[in-house]
């Protein structure tokens, strides 16, 4: 997903590695003339490490005790964390919640069979996020949709700095989009609203999930956007999040219809709706900032789009001359073989 940067407010980078780093990652975000390096931070766990005593079933935990002040690192959004055992390696772990009377933490995945009983050592419930902050004007003062971050880190298998072949460090680099912004691009499309809007998902979830909130989040919504906006138009982010809200809803509606997750909806219906709702608001932009100046232009307002398709009248009569000088095939209507 593209990393915007509001200008005058700081933002929050937050990285998901797909395995459990042996150092603490470092970002490098390419923001300045022609793309020279503009900031490099070292990132922060988002959560402490958490030690556990036992794995009670697939399913269960066992932490030690005291680890009862937990709140806000559980869940679909904040839930993410890495399972690291001797004999499991790193398990991704999303963590539901945790029994504070039990010590227990409940996750919304099953760890594989043979995970059961198997600690032969205390493990670990470290954090499966790390995170940076991005002060204010770090990079810059101008609008720009051109930079880059780079994530570079590396993960050690058994954790332990072995250099055999089987469980040396391994070296991962990550690369992403970054815009620097007046306002970020956000629809503020939530699950209480999207159940509202299309009443057939109160009865379903995404497995092991509250929520549907990480797959609205998950939706790259100015990519979209930017793909149904007029030829004259500009950015996402130029325009107002709030007015495609609906577009939103119908995109993730389609998605989920696509995996067989919404009873009585067809997934291409859906995204017919979808793709009608885009077009519709782009026909009618509400207010668009054409020169990213944050102010209200007259020229703005109740923007019309254009047609992305136009011919002018010099390929026009180009076109027309390809037909008649023979450059271009012709068929015979007269001629019962040239068909």
């Amino acid at each position: 997903m593209i990393f915007q940067v509001e200008i005058d407010r700081p933002s929050e980078l937050r990285f998901s590695p797909a395995q459990y780093p042996s150092a603490a990652p470092v970002i490098k975000i390419y923001a300045g003339a022609s793309g020279a390096l503009s900031v490099t931070a070292t990132l922060v766990a988002e959560k402490a490490d958490r030690a556990v005593s036992a794995i009670i079933d697939r399913y269960t935990l066992e932490v030690t005790a005291g680890e009862d002040d937990l709140v806000g690192q559980t869940g679909d959004m904040m839930g993410r964390w890495f399972l690291r055992a001797h004999g499991l390696a790193q398990l991704p772990v999303n963590v539901r919640g945790f029994d504070a009377a039990l010590n227990r933490a409940y996750l919304a995945d099953p760890l594989p069979e043979t995970a059961v009983g198997a600690l032969t050592a205390a493990g670990t419930l470290s954090t499966g996020v790390w995170t940076t902050e991005v002060a204010a004007g770090a990079l810059g003062a101008a609008v720009n949709r051109a930079a880059y971050y780079k994530v570079e880190y590396s993960i050690d298998p058994d954790y332990a700095g072995a250099t055999d072949k089987g469980t040396q460090v391994f070296f991962h680099s990550q690369a992403g989009r970054v815009r620097v912004v007046k306002t970020r691009f956000e629809t503020g499309l939530h699950h209480s609203e999207l159940v509202s809007m299309i009443p057939q998902l109160s009865t379903v979830r995404p497995p092991n999930r509250d929520t549907f909130q990480s797959v609205i989040d998950g939706i790259d919504m100015i990519s979209l956007v930017e793909s149904y906006l007029p030829a004259s138009a500009g950015w996402a982010d130029q325009t107002i999040g709030e007015q495609w809200k609906g577009a939103h809803a119908w995109t993730v509606v389609a998605h989920l219809a696509r995996l067989n997750l919404v009873p009585g909806v067809d997934a291409g219906d859906a995204q017919g709706m979808a793709d009608d709702e885009f077009r519709r608001q782009a026909a009618r932009i509400h207010w668009i900032d054409l020169d990213d100046d944050q102010a209200v232009d007259a020229a703005e307002v109740n923007y019309s789009a254009d047609s992305r398709v136009g011919l002018t009248l010099s390929s026009g009569a180009s076109t027309g001359a390809d037909y008649t000088s023979g450059a271009r095939y012709e068929p015979l209507l007269n001629d019962d073989f040239d068909r």
